[in-house]
């Protein structure tokens, strides 16, 4: 039987460590279930335009997009070792692939809750409370690190409470151009005087790489909301900054290839070395497809580490959340330990 703890014994438990906090899509669902479960966005999706890809999900039986984009980049690596004449049913697997990231990209930000207004003064006050515990003075090295796409995040950093004053650094790394005349916010995250804490580890709808700058859409006078810029951006062929791929080293392959997200990655990295941390994992399944993160945990050094699990700890899901964690505290020796607890996801009162 699997012990469950509170949140309030886990954060008492790693007292003395660094705080750091992983967010899964959990963190986005416990707030909007009908927007950003991957059940609402394939509704949302119009797959009937695209009835090859729409069949694939109903043969696969799922609705998770990551899982259909890794069938159709798994595949062609071993179709040519059965067919003699596999070329254009490759070729159509990989222009479908990159059709379902976009389409993904699209849905999210069409299916996106329109407004900061959308979610309760309360809820982001309970939101900032528990962000508190990773990002409070009395924390002050933590880092919260995302794999979520959306903006609920960079919202509960950028609201303010009169009735609920709860303060922490949000510091993702962006700001306004030093000239006063130019409106863009751009990433300082990798300048040397940078005290960026917040990590989009697979980009976000509000992130574009230009030229040679990372840039921020921001709500502002002159530009309006940032749905309405990110929908501008796609319209004119610009996708944000966007780690879609099925399959982990893939996504990896893409990290690598941006600036933003390799530093960001290696700030991860890094910090999972330091052995006086301890790393919250929230909403977030373990699944083998974010291997390039779950083996940054596996090869570092921190001697804690705390997951979520949502309703009863003998489903199937959450079964398979402890089986994987059990791998990575197990893949550790006995010099290097690695010590794993089990909390309850509502305890968090992440939002409620």
């Amino acid at each position: 039987m699997i012990n469950v703890i509170s949140f309030e014994e886990a954060i008492n438990e790693s007292e003395g460590s660094t705080r750091h906090l992983l967010l899964g899509n959990g963190f986005s669902i416990a707030c909007f279930k009908d927007k950003f479960s991957y059940t609402s966005l394939k509704q949302e999706a119009n797959l009937e335009e695209h009835s090859r890809i729409s069949s694939i999900f109903s043969d696969a039986k799922t609705n998770d997009f990551e899982k259909i984009i890794k069938l159709l980049s798994d595949i062609p690596v071993v179709i040519h070792h059965y067919f003699d004449n596999s070329k254009e049913g490759v070729d159509r697997m990989t222009r479908d692939a990159d059709k379902l990231k976009k389409l993904l990209i699209e849905t999210l930000v069409r299916n996106h809750p329109a407004a900061q207004s959308d979610i309760a003064d309360e809820r982001y006050s309970n939101c900032r409370i528990f962000l508190r515990n990773f990002l409070g003075e009395s924390n002050e090295d933590g880092r919260v690190y995302t794999l979520n796409y959306d903006l609920l995040l960079y919202w509960v950093g950028m609201k303010g409470f009169d009735s609920h004053p709860v303060e922490f650094k949000f510091n993702d790394g962006f700001g306004r151009r030093d000239n006063s005349n130019n409106h863009s916010i751009v990433w300082k995250g990798n300048e040397e005087d940078s005290l960026q804490r917040i990590h989009y580890l697979h980009g976000a709808i509000h992130l574009f790489e230009s030229d040679d700058e990372i840039l921020k859409r921001g709500w502002d006078y002159f530009s309006g909301k940032i749905l309405e810029q990110v929908e501008k951006e796609i319209m004119n062929g610009k996708f944000p900054i966007f780690v879609a791929e099925g399959r982990g080293r893939d996504k990896l392959e893409t990290i690598m290839r941006s600036v933003y997200l390799n530093w960001s990655y290696r700030d991860f990295s890094k910090q999972m070395q330091d052995k006086d941390s301890s790393l919250f994992i929230f909403g977030h399944s373990l699944n083998s497809r974010d291997n390039h993160i779950i083996s940054r945990i596996k090869n570092g050094k921190i001697r804690r580490l705390y997951i979520s699990l949502h309703e009863d700890p003998e489903s199937g899901p959450n079964r398979k959340i402890i089986q994987a964690a059990k791998k990575i505290g197990d893949s550790r020796g006995a010099s290097n330990p690695l010590k794993v607890f089990y909390y309850d996801a509502e305890s968090a009162r992440v939002w409620d």
